[in-house]
């Protein structure tokens, strides 16, 4: 399963906003009709900046949005478990990790040693990026739900002192 990322390793917000609007869809179209202006609401989010989203996921093959006459709304087009976390980070993020590997040409021009520094760092960071790639590719939405699953039922069972302090 996923691992969780450092607090210092920064993404965009992007990727977060994202599987949890993915999630959102998933969740809310079981009992109710699910909305740009539904998702906008639980996400913290513009109706305007959802509907962009939805238009990327929907280019993508990953939801169905339903005309307005319809009753459905938007629902995920693949389950839970054919939706990688990569399926997603291309989605949101297309050339994030690519712009990784770019290193200013300009920073080394005065050394003879420091024009291969360049080609160096990028070989490295490539790796990383396959490995990121990897672990983004084995976790699909259902092994995130199922995380968040856990982490709730973990929290019903802390002391309830400890979840509303008194003091």
């Amino acid at each position: 399963m996923f691992r969780e990322v450092k607090k210092n390793m920064r993404f965009s917000s992007r990727f977060g906003t994202a599987i949890h609007t993915l999630l959102i869809i998933h969740e809310g179209c079981k009992e109710q009709k699910v909305t740009s202006d539904f998702i906008a609401e639980k996400i913290g989010k513009s109706s305007v900046f959802v509907r962009t989203l939805l238009g990327d996921f929907k280019k993508a093959g990953v939801v169905y949005i339903a005309p307005r006459k319809e009753k459905e709304g938007t629902k995920l087009a693949r389950p839970l478990n054919k939706i990688t976390l990569l399926d997603i980070f291309e989605i949101v993020e297309p050339d994030h990790l690519k712009n990784l590997c770019e290193t200013s040409t300009r920073i080394f021009h005065r050394c003879h040693a420091g024009q291969y520094v360049n080609e160096i760092i990028s070989g490295y960071l490539e790796d990383v990026i396959d490995v990121v790639r990897a672990e983004l590719k084995k976790t699909t939405l259902a092994d995130t739900l199922a995380s968040l699953e856990m982490r709730e039922s973990a929290s019903l069972h802390k002391n309830t002192r400890d979840l509303f302090p008194m003091e």
